[in-house]
């Protein structure tokens, strides 16, 4: 649900009659910023060094349900990783350019 700020907007600062302004949820704001970075840093448990996390830039894609997507070969770390614990993270970041989402 959104929340509302009421009788404040980015403006000259002077109170004003119109309704507020509806702010974005933490959940648009993830998406919104899943959807802008296409780069995250991707992390699994490592199978070689028990209980640690291997992480590694790469790039995504996103589905039709805006979950993100990897193309990664099956010789790779992340893959094995995955295979052996399906646990995992992506780390994105707002990309330079883009103006703040919070």
């Amino acid at each position: 649900m959104s929340s509302l700020i009421t009788g404040k907007h980015a403006g000259s600062g002077a109170a004003s009659n119109q309704p507020g302004v509806t702010e974005p949820t933490f959940a648009e704001r993830a998406r919104t910023l899943v959807y802008l970075g296409r780069v995250g840093s991707l992390s699994t448990l490592s199978r070689k060094q028990q209980g640690f996390p291997f992480g590694s830039v790469m790039t995504y894609g996103l589905d039709d349900h805006a979950n993100p997507v990897f193309l990664i070969s099956t010789m790779a770390m992340h893959t094995q990783n995955v295979q052996a614990d399906t646990r995992s993270s992506l780390l994105v970041t707002q990309p330079e350019g883009v103006q703040k989402l919070s």
